[in-house]
């Protein structure tokens, strides 16, 4: 092997990934009678909010979320908490309302719903009839 010439520092090499530990799961302790029940929900813009990227020019209408407490998480987000978007929109003087939720929904579930990056599909302000048909499917 050849040694570096002087002044010039030897090549890095990557670190190793960590190595896989199976970690057991644990069982799913019972929910308290007190918390709320975890749900997903769609907020529905009272305008369009146009955010300049470089070039690009997108148009937000609707955020997806989720959380365990709902009128918490909605009084963060009038208080221009939380999501950035929000606190964007607020800042505009952009008003939202709650245009749906889903019971039960976890953050998988949030997740499939944002990967199909069509949020107005499911909201009943847009378009009350293709929202009551994509309301049991979740893709």
């Amino acid at each position: 092997m050849k040694k570096p010439a002087a002044g010039t520092e030897p090549p890095r090499r990557r670190p190793r990934p960590p190595a896989k530990v199976d970690t057991p799961t644990l069982p799913d302790l019972p929910r308290r009678k007190d918390t709320p029940a975890a749900m997903v929900y769609l907020l529905h813009f009272e305008r369009p909010y146009q955010a300049k990227t470089g070039k690009r020019q997108k148009t937000a209408t609707h955020y997806l979320g989720w959380t365990n407490n709902l009128d918490s998480r909605i009084a963060d987000h009038r208080a221009g908490l939380g999501a950035r978007l929000l606190e964007v929109i607020t800042a505009d003087g952009i008003g939202f309302t709650v245009a749906r939720t889903w019971a039960g929904g976890d953050r998988k579930l949030e997740r499939r719903l944002k990967n199909r990056k069509r949020a107005a599909c499911l909201c009943p302000c847009c378009d009350p009839e293709r929202a009551r048909r994509n309301g049991g499917k979740h893709q």
